[in-house]
Order: structure tokens, then C-alpha cells, then sequence
């Protein structure tokens, strides 16, 4: 999916679909705190199975990636020598865990700047319009 698509279309996965040799895991719902207190689907395996790597859908739910991480050291692996982890948005926990977390940044400021300038087009009457904004790949030790 990207942001051109006006309509995105799930492409999901069934089981019968996959070659043999290959295993489904289910996840399992985890509360996350913080100011959304939302529920999350989490999928680790464990030291029996195979993983090469995780990725933490945001970095500033520190519990999210400080949880994956201290569940894949409780499974016996170690990152990033046995598995590589990565997280999205390079806020403040994301050096600070250990190891620090690989992560994408995003210009905060310019999507900011980006959206104001885009809802004042369309109060003037203007359509909306799709922008594509950079990020950045922040390379740290857990990859």
C-alpha cells in the first residue's frame, strides 16, 4: 500500500496457500499503554523456531519494542546477532533501549507544515492531494 492508493486492497495470506515448511504463528492480543491504550497483535516465536528479524510497528511505544526485545533475550537469542530488530520513528526510546534500536525517521516537522498547508488548500476549495514525504533509515545496533 502507498499513499496513492485512494481504495488500498488487503492482501492477506491463507494457510493453505503456503509452500510446506512454512509455519503460521497466531499472535496474541497485548494491552499497550500510553496515551491510547490500545491493544496490539504480538508474534515472537520461540527458541524452536526460526526468526531473522522483528520489526516494532513505532518506537515511542517503549513497551512494545523494550517487551520484543527482552522477550527475544528470554527465548534465548540474542540481537542482532540471531535476530535483527527495527522500529518506526526514532523517538526517545529508541537509542535508549539496549541494544539501540535500528529505526526510520520521519520529518515531523515538514508532514506538519505539509498538513496545515494542504487542509488551508482545501478550506479555500481546492482538492485534496496526495504528498510523499522522506525518511530516513537511522542505523543503530540492532540490525
Amino acid at each position: 500500500m502507498t499513499n496513492f492508493e485512494r481504495r488500498p486492497q488487503d492482501n492477506g495470506c491463507a494457510v493453505a496457500e503456503l509452500d510446506a515448511g512454512f509455519e503460521v504463528i497466531e499472535p496474541r492480543d497485548v494491552p499497550l499503554g500510553g496515551p491510547r491504550a490500545m491493544t496490539v497483535r504480538r508474534t515472537l516465536p520461540s527458541r524452536h523456531r526460526s526468526l531473522i528479524g522483528a520489526f516494532c510497528f513505532a518506537d515511542h511505544y517503549g513497551p512494545d519494542v523494550i517487551g520484543a526485545l527482552t522477550a527475544l533475550r528470554a527465548a534465548g537469542r540474542r540481537v542482532p546477532d540471531d535476530v535483527a530488530v527495527g522500529g518506526f520513528d526514532d523517538t526517545a526510546p529508541a537509542a535508549g533501549t539496549d541494544p539501540p534500536l535500528t529505526t526510520m525517521r520521519q520529518p515531523f516537522g515538514a508532514i506538519s507544515a505539509e498538513m496545515v498547508d494542504v487542509v488551508l488548500d482545501m478550506v479555500e476549495g481546492a482538492g485534496p492531494r496526495f504528498v510523499t514525504m522522506p525518511a530516513e533509515l537511522v542505523v543503530r545496533a540492532s540490525t
